[in-house]
């Protein structure tokens, strides 16, 4: 709860509270839970404060100093924060519905779980900011500056994204249209070693698709153990889920960060679903295997005639044989295949 004297000196107005921090300097204002519905309180200064769960609905806070305070779960639904300074104060699980935040600072801010719904951020400086699993539908970023952000697993769609500015004052203006791809950009640009990872990914991933059950985990083990003696990056994706359920967008991404696709499908049922509506989308290799005296699906010829990624099956009949032929009746053809759909598609270029 608010310090009851610390309460009295801001019903006095914004002048007298202002004045009263300037000769005060040293105390931390405890404004906790305070109900501030409605009042103006433009150019107020309210650093270092403690406004946990304090309400601003519909506030005028333009031009409110903000520095280090304690705002989580603070409420500025509908607030006017033009050119406020929020730098490094802590706003997790704070709400902005409909809030303006044009040229507001929010450098350094934490808006881990805030809800941005509806809110303008035009022109905000969201340098160093944390936006993890944070409300951002609807709300609008325009001319932000975004060197040093961290967004993760945002929720919600943008009404606007436009010229975000990735780079620091010290260098040229980069701008982006998308805050959560916005550090990728900018290191893809400044980070050799990343820019070697993704060309490595082009190359060397290898996706493996099956339902490696307890008792076939000995399969995957062989699988992976010998496509990294040939120096590929096995990636697994295993399909132990409710049949109900659905992983097609998940594979496909990882489809096309892959160089080819080893999909076992000795549980048909499970891993054939997802693949049958991947191979439309992607021009990667897809090599089918089967343990030998399983039947081949019908549906896999109808997707050989359709696509020609989609490989010959390979029946094996043990984890022995299976690495003996890996490099022969699997790497091979579809390194072969790989390159072939690669030049299909410079061609298809030019």
């Amino acid at each position: 709860m608010a310090n009851e004297k610390h309460l009295e000196v801001l019903e006095k107005g914004v002048d007298v509270w202002n004045k009263w921090r300037e000769i005060n300097r040293d105390i931390k204002p405890d404004l906790s839970e305070v109900n501030l519905t409605g009042k103006n309180l433009e150019n107020i200064n309210f650093q270092k404060a403690n406004l946990y769960m304090s309400n601003f609905y519909s506030c005028n806070l333009k031009k409110a100093n903000f520095w280090l305070s304690n705002l989580c779960v603070a409420n500025f639904n509908k607030a006017d924060l033009t050119e406020s300074f929020l730098r490094d104060t802590d706003l997790f699980l704070a709400t902005f519905g409909e809030a303006n935040l044009t040229r507001a600072t929010l450098q350094g801010a934490n808006l881990r779980c805030a809800n941005l719904t509806g809110a303008n951020l035009t022109d905000v400086n969201l340098e160093y900011a944390i936006l993890i699993e944070t409300r951002v539908n609807k709300a609008i970023f325009t001319g932000c500056k975004v060197y040093g952000i961290s967004t993760w697993n945002l929720y919600g769609e943008p009404e606007k994204q436009s010229d975000l500015i990735i780079t620091s004052k010290f260098e040229p203006i980069i701008t982006v249209d998308n805050l959560e791809i916005a550090q990728f950009i900018y290191l893809l640009l400044h980070s050799e070693k990343l820019r070697k990872a993704i060309d490595t990914i082009s190359k060397k991933v290898v996706l493996i698709l099956g339902r490696f059950t307890p008792e076939r985990k000995s399969v995957l083990d062989a699988l992976r153990n010998e496509l990294r003696n040939y120096d590929y990056i096995p990636v697994l994706f295993d399909f132990q889920k409710p049949e109900s359920k659905s992983y097609i967008e998940t594979v496909s991404t990882l489809a096309h960060l892959a160089r080819f696709i080893i999909a076992d499908f000795e549980d048909v049922k499970i891993v054939f679903q997802e693949v049958q509506q991947i191979v439309p989308s992607i021009a990667v290799p897809i090599k089918p295997l089967l343990l030998e005296g399983s039947k081949e699906p019908s549906a896999f010829l109808d997707l050989r005639v359709d696509r020609s990624c989609f490989l010959k099956t390979f029946w094996y009949k043990d984890i022995k044989h299976l690495k003996k032929s890996l490099k022969n009746e699997i790497i091979d053809q579809a390194e072969n295949k790989a390159v072939e759909l690669i030049s299909q598609k410079i061609d298809g270029r030019k």
